[in-house]
């Protein structure tokens, strides 16, 4: 979409040791891991995977929506955290939904969300229950939970095109289903980063994880191009800990929070599933009540500040030379975890022709900016001529996205370093 012509940049010497030791690290760490069989990665990894169900308001005994869930690491005593896709518990009343693994039943709620990147985190109580399915209690009359295995967590970074994966969910309801693919590329879309891959992706899958040939969770299983061919899509796992928290939560399974103990009573209850989801709609609408009560409250919005810094116009200028000037729009500078989002408009002193013979001298972009790894995505831009007239103007689909690498001493070079290092 634009070339990257040389320029000389002053890198800070003192990072190129730590990069080169963290990936001394890593290829040592790769080195020593063993692949393990797809029987293998499905045995290790079922234990954690969940089908996520949403009911109808005031109907819990009708289930509107189901997909997947994987169980994460939690250090809230007796909650389960699971991570799945905001599209699948949106319509959750009151963000309450039930969960089942196995023969297990549970209820939670949305504890996070990070709607841009599709990534929720739902708190769970599971109650533990004898072989009669009796639910058990402590010693103290109080009901016992049991936490489940929760997966490992690694990083797409890790993965190369070609890598094999497997995908493991719950497609059209079906638990506990294994596909298997390779690593087809990495895309940017919209701001969030996917991993593309061709391990089959179907209704139902999504929130379920994709997984590396260590058996690790590299991704979430997000959606696939029902006319495309291996066309699927996972965001990337290392995005879980960047979600925010969700507002009026309750933290632990002890909180006196309206909605712990109403989850706490279902529990108590040997009930069918339809009683246990009538508790959670119950306890949901405490939860409403008290976050509209909290968001009549607040204060209201503060303004947009100079994040940067640098000016109290909203284009920052960081690079001129004799063909161009460059500026980053400090209004949408959106930094998540180790990636940067923000748009870029490149200014021509002369006019640029483009292979389809528009001719203009403005660009404008949107861009990614992968801080952790030295790579960069476009998946938006516009040309203007020289009165400001719009010329072309495109969104990339998905698959066209590339994630490219930043080459040293360049035009490209300069744009991370003010995304990443401003």
């Amino acid at each position: 979409m634009r070339s990257r012509e040389g320029v000389q940049v002053r890198c800070a010497g003192a990072a190129f040791p730590a990069r080169f030791l963290s990936l001394l690290t890593l290829a040592a760490f790769q080195a020593s891991a063993q692949d393990l069989s797809p029987q293998e990665i499905f045995r290790r990894v079922a234990p954690s995977v969940v089908i996520v169900e949403v009911w109808e308001a005031d109907k819990p005994d009708k289930t509107i929506l189901s997909g997947s869930g994987i169980v994460i690491p939690s250090s809230e005593k007796d909650i389960t955290a699971v991570v799945t896709n905001c599209h699948v518990v949106d319509k959750a009343p009151y963000g309450a939904v039930t969960l089942t693994a196995g023969e297990t039943r549970g209820l939670g709620w949305i504890a996070g969300k990070d709607s841009a990147r599709d990534l929720c985190i739902i708190h769970a109580l599971f109650y533990d229950v004898d072989a009669k399915g009796v639910p058990l209690k402590r010693s103290d009359g109080e009901p016992a939970y049991r936490k489940l295995t929760a997966v490992q967590i690694g990083s797409s970074q890790w993965l190369e095109v070609g890598d094999p994966v497997y995908a493991v969910g719950a497609p059209q309801g079906l638990e506990m289903s294994l596909s298997n693919g390779l690593v087809s590329g990495f895309r940017e879309y919209k701001s969030s980063e996917y991993i593309q891959t061709t391990a089959p992706i179907s209704s139902g899958s999504s929130g379920g994880g994709l997984f590396d040939a260590q058996g690790r969770l590299v991704g979430i299983t997000t959606l696939y191009h029902k006319d495309g061919q291996a066309l699927n899509f996972a965001v990337p796992a290392e995005l879980i800990t960047s979600v925010p928290k969700a507002r009026n939560t309750p933290t632990t399974a002890n909180d006196s929070n309206t909605e712990t103990s109403a989850v706490r009573e279902a529990a108590d209850s040997a009930a069918a599933a339809a009683a246990a989801a009538a508790t959670a709609q119950a306890a949901a609408e405490a939860v409403a009540a008290a976050v509209a009560e909290a968001e009549a409250e607040a204060d209201p919005a503060p303004s947009h500040g100079n994040r940067h810094g640098r000016t109290t116009d909203r284009w920052w200028t960081f690079y001129r030379s004799g063909k161009r000037e460059i500026a980053f729009d400090l209004e949408t500078v959106n930094k998540t975890g180790t990636s940067v989002t923000v748009w870029e408009r490149t200014k021509f002193v002369t006019p640029q022709r483009s292979t389809s013979g528009e001719t203009y001298v403005e660009e404008v972009a949107r861009s990614t900016y992968y801080c952790g790894s030295r790579k960069h995505s476009s998946d938006q831009f516009t040309w203007r001529d020289a009165n400001g007239e719009v010329v072309y103007s495109r969104t990339l689909e998905i698959w066209e996205i590339e994630r490219l690498d930043v080459m040293p001493e360049t035009v490209g070079e300069a744009m991370y370093e003010a995304a990443c290092n401003p």
